[in-house]
């Protein structure tokens, strides 16, 4: 199944075939365009700069984590556009707030730092809200890195953070989405 140009180089008219992309697409997607197009347009304009304004975006839903005793506000990013975008492009983030990547299984997970200027330290946590490790992430690095275990969240937090409240490997969250 391919899309394949035909016709002349150099002011010719080109023609596209089809072949068999349409069926193909349908069986992949069992949704209806409408829904596919809803969605698009959804994660378009949520996430959408403008060059007009200040170049702010709608942020994820926030709510309050306790990870040890110690209260943290995080961003939920649980919609793969926001797991996508995550903290890119962002110039600060507020003392005592981060970002919690949820999945909705158990993998081994995979961050970079495309885009992203912010010094921070990513805790792979398990399922049960157990911080599995605590990894550096390097900012603008396009050098990917990768839980040891399968873990369900991922918590991004400022460089330093953990270490200055006595947190690592081990400590428990609590309060995280599902619980």
């Amino acid at each position: 199944v391919a899309v394949k140009w035909t016709g002349r180089h150099g002011g010719g008219q080109w023609k596209m075939r089809w072949e068999g992309v349409i069926p193909q697409l349908e069986r992949r997607h069992r949704e209806t365009r409408s829904e596919r197009m809803r969605k698009y347009y959804d994660a378009y304009f949520r996430t959408a700069h403008c060059d007009t304004c200040d170049g702010t975006r709608l942020r994820p839903e926030s709510r309050a984590v306790v990870i040890d005793d110690v209260p943290l506000t995080v961003e939920v990013a649980d919609e793969s556009w926001e797991r996508e975008h995550g903290l890119m492009r962002r110039s600060e983030l507020p003392e005592g707030s981060g970002m919690l990547f949820v999945y909705p299984g158990n993998a081994r997970r995979m961050f970079w730092m495309r885009s992203t200027t912010l010094p921070l330290d990513a805790a792979f946590v398990a399922a049960d809200g157990r911080i599995d490790e605590i990894a550096p992430l390097e900012p603008l690095s396009e050098v990917p890195v990768t839980s040891r275990r399968p873990v369900r969240f991922v918590l991004e937090v400022p460089r330093g953070w953990f270490a200055a409240r006595g947190l690592g490997p081990g400590s428990r969250i609590s309060g995280l989405p599902g619980e």
